[in-house]
C-alpha cells in the first residue's frame, strides 16, 4: 500500500512538472504569391495565423524562431512565351511586425532584388532572388517599382512574388484549463487515468483574391505539403 502511495505522488509530480513545460512544437509556414501584371502600388499583406488571433491565447506559444523570406522569380508557365533574354528588377519597401502590441512597423525602405532569362539553350540564368530577414509575424509588401528593359513598360506576366512567414513555435498547456486527470483510490486494482494533453488545433486554409489581373494565393501547410512546396521552390 504504501509502495502504491509513493508511486501516486510521484504520478503527480510528474504530471505537475510536465503541465508547466511545452507539449506541442511545430514548424509553421504561410505564404502568399503575387502573379500575373505587377505593377508599382501592387501590396502583398501576409500574418501569422495565431499573431494578433484573439482565438489563441498568445501567452502560451513559445516563437522560437520566425524566419521571412521574399522572392522575386521568374514565372515558368509564361516566361517560356518571351523569345529574347532580359532582365527584370524590383524595389520593395517591406512593413513587418514583431510583438502583437506593435504600433507602428519595422521598416526596410528599399529592397531591391532581380531576376534574368537567357533563350540560349543550356546557359544558366537567374531565375529567382530571395531577401531574407527575421522576427515578422505580419508582414506587408509594396512595390515601389518594377521594370524591364528589354520587355518596356507593359510588362508582361512573366514575374511573381512570394511572401513568406517560418515559424518554429512550441505550445505550453493552459494552466487554468479544468484538470484532465483522475486517480482512483488507494485500491492497488483501481484503475488511474493519466491527463491526454489536449492538440493544439491547426488549420489547413487557401484564400485567392483576384484584382488588377494579379492573383493572391494564401496557404498553412500541413507536414506533407510543406515539404512538396520545399522541393519545388528550392529557396531553403
Amino acid at each position: 500500500m504504501l509502495q502504491f502511495r509513493m508511486i501516486r505522488i510521484f504520478l503527480i509530480a510528474l504530471l505537475t512538472i510536465l503541465l508547466g513545460q511545452p507539449v506541442i512544437a511545430s514548424e509553421e509556414p504561410y505564404q502568399i504569391r503575387l502573379t500575373g501584371r505587377i505593377k508599382a502600388g501592387d501590396t502583398l499583406l501576409l500574418r501569422d495565423e495565431k499573431f494578433q488571433n484573439p482565438g489563441y491565447n498568445w501567452e502560451l506559444i513559445n516563437n522560437h524562431k520566425v524566419s521571412n523570406l521574399i522572392v522575386f522569380a521568374l514565372n515558368a508557365d509564361s516566361v517560356i512565351d518571351i523569345k529574347k533574354p532580359f532582365t527584370g528588377k524590383i524595389r520593395l519597401k517591406v512593413e513587418y511586425w514583431s510583438q502583437p502590441g506593435q504600433i507602428e512597423p519595422l521598416v526596410e525602405d528599399e529592397v531591391s532584388l532581380e531576376v534574368k532569362y537567357d533563350t540560349a539553350t543550356g546557359l544558366a540564368y537567374k531565375e529567382q532572388d530571395v531577401f531574407r530577414f527575421l522576427n515578422g509575424h505580419k508582414v506587408k509588401i509594396t512595390i515601389n517599382s518594377i521594370e524591364s528593359a528589354e520587355l518596356g513598360e507593359s510588362i508582361p506576366g512573366v514575374f511573381t512574388l512570394t511572401s513568406m512567414v517560418i515559424v518554429d513555435r512550441s505550445y505550453m498547456t493552459d494552466p487554468t484549463a479544468p484538470p484532465v486527470a483522475m486517480f482512483a483510490n488507494e485500491d492497488e486494482n483501481a484503475a488511474s487515468t493519466l491527463p491526454a494533453f489536449s492538440q493544439v488545433p491547426m488549420s489547413i486554409w487557401r484564400r485567392t483574391d483576384v484584382r488588377n489581373g494579379a492573383a493572391q494565393d494564401c496557404v498553412e501547410l500541413d507536414g506533407r505539403s510543406r515539404e512538396a512546396i520545399r522541393s519545388g521552390m528550392d529557396i531553403y
